[in-house]
């Protein structure tokens, strides 16, 4: 048994020993690798008019002791169909991709230098098309940096790339049609009717019919036999034409909170001129101290059970004996 415990022990401090030395070189840095560049602002919202021209400034800055060489390139996007995923991209000869030419809009400087701790304001033009239709227009401004290495051996390269970071360009265009806003809650419901353990997860769906992209914004108002208990903040996101927004959200429910909820949302564009709400009910059963309280009742129930059972027999024991019947010859 002693031995058993010292293998033991010996086991556990090995496998400490292995994560403290896999956490410790984790932490070690690399010191070809500088702390980098930022940029700001972090997108652009633009509202222009077929045939307007539109100019920005992005300022970027080295914080870093290296000298940074930075490529400044120009990409589309567009998001996936529940916006869960940006694609970026230059446009090529497939149909699918044709329309997106937002590339073709925008003038800026290709390459900079920055030393260490100097920053520089990088002037941008957009043009838009005097056929633009009306609808939302995106792009990206995209600065890859790279840093000349003087550390270089038979395991790394002379020129090393840092890192590559971006702003979106949003662009509401008013052509020659109408600028249709649209919104809608196409699903509002809990992940699952009954919740058995926390959090109960909500889910929200808000999409977006028109040709025109803005940013939403709400809350989800949380009430119990009648009365509010709560709410969750929505987070402002942008809600772009022809997609949909999925909100899922967290509500912390206690061992105690039994019973039927139910949750409001209230959502709205940050114009005030879109706003849409829904409602919905949920149930909260907590597992735990539902199986709690059954173990309980059922060792009550045998303890009562077994009580009287004991009882019936002391009773039973502690009957005079019947005397025997008298023979009769």
């Amino acid at each position: 048994m002693f031995n058993s415990k010292k293998v033991f022990f010996a086991e556990v401090l090995l496998v400490i020993g292995v994560l403290c030395y896999a956490g410790g070189a984790r932490a070690q840095t690399d010191p070809r690798i500088a702390p980098g560049i930022q940029i700001s602002p972090a997108r652009f919202d633009l509202k222009l008019k077929s045939g307007d021209e539109g100019t920005g400034k992005i300022n970027i800055k080295n914080y870093s002791e290296r000298t940074y060489d930075v490529e400044i390139g120009v990409e589309d996007f567009y998001v996936s169909d529940d916006s869960s995923e940006s694609i970026f991209f230059t446009p090529d000869k497939r149909p699918e991709l044709k329309v997106y030419d937002v590339i073709n809009w925008i003038e800026t400087e290709k390459n900079l230098t920055l030393a260490p701790g100097e920053g520089k304001d990088v002037p941008f033009k957009i043009k838009v098309p005097g056929e633009t239709p009306t609808g939302g227009y995106y792009g990206a401004v995209f600065f890859k940096t790279t840093i000349r290495d003087d550390i270089a051996n038979e395991e790394t390269s002379k020129i090393t790339v840092h890192q590559r970071i971006g702003l979106l360009l949003t662009m509401a265009i008013q052509g020659s049609g109408a600028i249709e806003r649209s919104g809608d809650i196409v699903k509002f419901g809990p992940k699952s009717r009954v919740f058995f353990s926390s959090p109960a997860t909500l889910i929200a769906d808000i999409a977006n019919k028109g040709n025109i992209h803005y940013k939403g914004e709400g809350k989800i108002e949380i009430s119990r036999f009648g009365k509010k208990i709560g709410e969750i903040e929505l987070k402002p996101q942008i809600i772009y034409p022809n997609k949909f927004r999925r909100y899922e959200e967290k509500w912390e429910l206690s061992v105690w909170d039994y019973g039927q909820y139910q949750a409001k949302i209230n959502f709205k564009s940050e114009d005030g001129k879109i706003v849409i709400s829904k409602e919905m009910t949920f149930w909260s059963i907590p597992g735990k101290t539902t199986a709690y309280i059954a173990g309980f009742l059922i060792l009550w129930i045998g303890f009562k059970w077994l009580k009287r059972k004991l009882k019936r027999r002391r009773e039973k024991n502690n009957q005079p004996p019947v005397p025997p019947r008298p023979r009769h010859v």
